[in-house]
């Protein structure tokens, strides 16, 4: 059987809001972009390595390492343009059609090397699946309203409630890795297929670095050795 072409994309924009250059903030040493970058080539899952950016400082990070490098159109890296945007303009670029691809950010830095690989063997068993790197909870939700500032129960109601281990429990992607078929992706334009598959994370491993408080629980975690960068 020949194997099918296997790439990751990690899509890095030089814009960030809620941390200002955040995709080159560093922990343990290494920017977000280059920790990810390495963790993907010490995996050795991948026939090719991409890093789409619209910033040189980002693209930049890829020196020294078996890792292309990618420009992003203002199109795709524009702050309303969407990841599958970006997605897209790369596999076209590159002249991409078939294959799996894994959709990478470099947000949650604690994703390993060992995480890439059972999400690989879970595709190959499943190949016309999207893999969902996250974690599950099982503590009472609800939904919050921000315009009307009222919160409405997800999986729990507020007239019967059971023991916290009785719940149905919720999956929450982490946002480290989305494994899709490539000839999936551009014949619906979207990352998920008709079945999504969840590979399941620790919280801790899961954290997804969105805001300063964020960063700053990841330092803290790192600097403690409880969670080590690019573990194997």
């Amino acid at each position: 059987m020949v194997k099918s072409k296997v790439i990751a994309v990690l899509l890095a924009r030089g814009g960030s809001k809620g941390v200002a250059h955040k995709n080159l903030q560093m922990i343990g040493g290494l920017t977000l972009v280059r920790n990810t970058l390495e963790t993907a080539c010490d995996s050795g899952v991948f026939d090719k390595i991409i890093l789409s950016s619209d910033d040189p400082k980002i693209l930049r990070e890829a020196h020294g390492l078996n890792v292309k490098v990618h420009e992003r159109s203002y199109c795709s890296s524009n702050d309303r343009a969407t990841s599958e945007e970006g997605l897209k303009e790369v596999l076209l670029d590159f002249e991409i059609s078939n294959g799996v691809c894994f959709l990478l950010q470099c947000t949650t830095p604690f994703i390993s090397s060992v995480d890439f690989q059972n999400m690989y063997e879970l595709a190959l068993g499943n190949p016309d699946c999207t893999i969902v790197s996250g974690y599950v909870q099982s503590m009472h939700h609800w939904l919050y309203n921000t315009s009307t500032k009222t919160i409405q129960p997800i999986n729990a109601t507020m007239l019967s409630r059971g023991p916290r281990q009785d719940d149905k429990s919720l999956f929450i992607e982490n946002g480290g890795a989305y494994v899709l078929p490539i000839s999936g992706f551009l014949s619906k334009h979207n990352r998920f297929m008709r079945d999504v598959i969840p590979y399941e994370m620790t919280r801790y491993t899961s954290i997804d670095i969105d805001d300063a408080d964020d960063l700053d629980v990841a330092r803290f975690l790192f600097s403690k050795g409880g969670i080590n960068i690019r573990q194997n």
